[in-house]
């Protein structure tokens, strides 16, 4: 599943929050998105393991946000050996 940049933005609303997931009427409203582009991202930032699903009340997945950025920044120095 290929995250849109937009699922970073609503991930690091929820993060932000430090809560419980807002509905996504208040989310969208707080983004100036609308609740269906919200819900869509939320599924996707799910999808991705960036996000708990709804068993655990779409909490963000620290475990994979932290580990994200490492990954890329490891792989990305790699790749551009490889191409010299």
């Amino acid at each position: 599943m290929v995250l849109k940049p937009q699922d970073v933005y609503v991930t690091l609303k929820i993060v932000a929050s430090q809560a419980d997931r807002a509905p996504y009427s208040q989310l969208a409203a707080e983004l100036v998105m609308s609740p269906s582009e919200v819900h869509a991202s939320v599924r996707r930032a799910e999808g991705s393991h960036l996000l708990h699903g709804p068993q655990r009340k779409n909490r963000p997945n620290f475990r994979s946000l932290a580990s994200s950025p490492r990954k890329t920044l490891v792989t990305a120095p790699r790749r551009a050996a490889n191409l010299r």
